[in-house]
């Protein structure tokens, strides 16, 4: 019994022992953390403040070329209107005779479209660059007319326009029919539809194009004068180079107008590449023509009369691809082809892809294969004579006149905006 008690005694005594001693160990522990812990945060303090105000001077050194580079991209696009939004510049330009042209967004498709619904005009050309010289002073009224041109791309675009477009005021619709639209090498076909939503975005011109703003303004193209001009037009192309849209949705395209001298060595190198727009084709796509036929139907439905045409090309353009006639061969039979489609709707056709034919020399190209004003004043007189619908939006005396007393061979009237 005595070893037992001793025993168990002993154990306790151990165990007590054990307990002072980790007593002991905490309290000296706690004695070294606080003497060790203690001024370390006090010295820590001063060491992080340096480092932060160093890091904020660094970053602050850092975003300062980036704020001013940023400064000077917004203060371009602000100043010059490439940042206003295409609805407010609709309205505007219709009680402002001004140019709206702008040089680091496109929203044209839907600024011509949106323009149609909000002038509500009986008639509209319909097409690509190549119909923008049609102007609204060769009607009698020309609040009647409005150039839809660059509102379509593609042969598929004619039917998403019109579907797209909201009004009952339109009678007739002059389309301008590229010819490459039928070259199944320049267009199968299978790309999606047009946009015609209003995709502006701020942030998107800026973040896409600011880089480009950036370059012109240091390569000296952005002129300060224009930074600073007193121009009430609407867009950098605008303001500096007095090009861009007309209230009547017609092109000016000032630097183009000044060209005299007759250079198509552009066209020429595309012609013998086969390629932009001159891709070599042997057949006309008989999708194409089976998506103008559906415009055509779509048209008849909605009682829409339509003139269409192959717009011109230079003659010496024209005859360098006779001479590869074989590679261009498509072309060549436009005519022939859909000719017929147009008359089974009663519908009018002209193939003006000869400059020569309208008695125009090449003086009235702008480019190769871009009219000019006053060839398209020639094509308006064309069309005029031969469609009886248009007798009733044009007199044929006056367009002689303007013709005859035409500015220059390119411009009918002259304008500066």
């Amino acid at each position: 019994m005595a070893a037992k008690g001793q025993t168990t005694c002993s154990t306790n005594r151990t165990e007590a022992s054990q307990i002072s001693t980790m007593g002991n160990l905490l309290y000296n522990n706690h004695h070294h953390l606080s003497v060790f812990c203690y001024p370390t945060g006090v010295y820590l303090l001063p060491v992080l403040g340096i480092i932060m105000k160093k890091f904020i001077y660094n970053s602050i050194i850092f975003q300062m070329p980036i704020l001013i580079f940023l400064g000077i991209i917004l203060y371009i696009l602000m100043i010059t209107g490439e940042l206003s939004n295409p609805d407010k510049i609709i309205s505007y330009q219709s009680k402002n005779n001004i140019l709206y042209g702008l040089a680091y967004s496109n929203p044209v498709k839907y600024f011509k479209l949106k323009n149609v619904e909000y002038k509500k005009p009986e008639i509209i050309s319909l097409g690509t660059s190549r119909v923008l010289q049609f102007r609204d002073f060769f009607f009698k009224k020309p609040g009647l007319f409005y150039n839809a041109g660059g509102g379509v791309a593609t042969i598929k675009d004619f039917n998403t326009f019109i579907n797209t477009l909201q009004t009952e005021n339109l009678q007739v619709v002059i389309i301008g029919l590229d010819q490459n639209f039928f070259n199944e090498n320049w267009d199968n076909l299978k790309s999606l539809k047009a946009d015609y939503r209003n995709n502006f975005s701020i942030e998107t011109i800026v973040l896409t194009q600011g880089i480009q703003v950036l370059k012109d303004f240091f390569s000296r193209k952005i002129s300060i004068n224009t930074l600073h001009s007193s121009s009430r037009n609407i867009g950098l192309s605008a303001i500096q180079y007095n090009e861009g849209a007309r209230p009547d949705g017609s092109d000016l395209r000032t630097r183009l107008f000044a060209k005299h001298e007759l250079d198509f060595k552009d066209c020429f190198k595309r012609i013998e590449e086969g390629r932009r727009f001159f891709q070599y084709g042997r057949d006309i796509n008989s999708a194409a023509v089976k998506e103008l036929d559906l415009f055509l139907q779509n048209c008849e439905t909605r009682n829409i009369h339509v003139i269409a045409f192959l717009p011109p090309y230079a003659h010496a353009v024209w005859n360098k691809m006779k001479q590869k006639k074989d590679s261009f061969s498509y072309m060549f039979k436009l005519q022939e082809k859909l000719e017929p489609i147009f008359d089974t709707y009663s519908f009018d056709f002209f193939d003006f892809s000869d400059i020569k034919k309208l008695g125009a020399t090449d003086y009235e190209t702008l480019g190769g294969f871009h009219g000019s004003e006053k060839a398209y004043l020639r094509i308006f007189i064309k069309m005029r004579e031969k469609c009886d619908i248009l007798k009733n939006y044009a007199d044929l005396d006056r367009l002689n006149e303007l013709l005859l007393n035409s500015y220059s061979s390119k411009e009918v009237i002259h304008e500066i905006y």
